[in-house]
Parts: structure tokens; C-alpha cells; sequence
């Protein structure tokens, strides 16, 4: 094995390595600041929903609608929005034309969550570029993006 291999193999598991770090970081200064604030465990994609029925110029948004917004399966979907439901965050209501059309409402509760999700992300976003010039969150995002490309 060349030298050279062998430096390409040791940075590409600390690239690795570094990703499963910071995603659970992440997710871990998530999940306690959500915790503190007693709202019901919801992960980020429950978060996705709540954001994409607030932000939404409809009053309701159709299942697929939510399917196509979070680019997740319908039996996934199906079961995040079930949670929701049971928690109070959001309203299921059938169309009276046609019952197979499920349409999802965000509730009030589910509306003071998602600002408070937000707030937590927007913390986790200055905490994670906190020291870093705009020069450099420009560049690390245009590599992010190429590597989201590559894959």
C-alpha cells in the first residue's frame, strides 16, 4: 500500500468520523434545549412538517403535498403526522369531495412549537459558525454542496 493510499484512507474515515460526530452533537444540543422547554420528543423531520405547514400560503396541505415538501416516504409521513396529530400539533381533516384526500392543519400549539424549534435551531446555527468569518461559512457551505451533489 502506497503512502499516499493510506493518507486517503485515514482522511476518509476522520471525514467520517467528523460527519457521525457533528450530526450527533447536533442532534443531542437539540433534543436538550428541546427537552427543557417540556415539549413532547419530536425529531427534526416533525420539525420539517411543522415548518412547511406554517410557512405554507394554504390554511391546509394535502398528505402528498407534505410527502413531496420533506422528500420522505407516504407511510412515513403517514406516521409523523400521526404523532403530530397525538400530541396536538397539527389537525387531520378529510376532504368532503373526496375521502381519500387527508388535509393537515398545524394548530396553535403546534404553531408555538415550531417558533420555539426554530429558535433552537437558529441557536445551533450561531453556536456551530460561532468564530467563523462569512468568507468561511460561504466556502464550507459551497462544499457542502458539492459533496451533497457528488452523492
Amino acid at each position: 500500500m502506497t503512502k499516499k493510499t493510506i493518507i486517503f484512507r485515514n482522511m476518509k474515515c476522520r471525514f467520517y468520523e467528523l460527519l457521525k460526530n457533528i450530526r450527533k452533537k447536533a442532534k443531542n444540543y437539540f433534543q436538550n434545549n428541546i427537552e427543557n422547554e417540556k415539549i413532547d420528543r419530536i425529531c427534526s423531520s416533525h420539525g420539517a412538517i411543522l415548518d412547511f405547514l406554517n410557512d405554507s400560503k394554504k390554511n391546509k396541505n394535502r398528505m402528498s403535498e407534505i410527502v413531496d415538501e420533506i422528500n420522505r416516504s407516504k407511510s412515513t409521513v403517514s406516521e409523523l403526522v400521526s404523532k403530530l396529530e397525538n400530541l396536538g400539533y397539527v389537525e387531520k381533516k378529510c376532504c368532503v369531495n373526496d375521502s381519500r384526500i387527508v388535509y393537515v392543519v398545524i394548530t396553535e400549539k403546534g404553531k408555538r412549537v415550531r417558533d420555539r424549534y426554530e429558535e433552537v435551531y437558529n441557536d445551533l446555527i450561531d453556536k456551530t459558525f460561532k468564530n467563523f468569518s462569512s468568507n468561511e461559512k460561504g466556502y464550507i457551505l459551497k462544499m457542502l454542496e458539492r459533496i451533497d451533489e457528488n452523492l
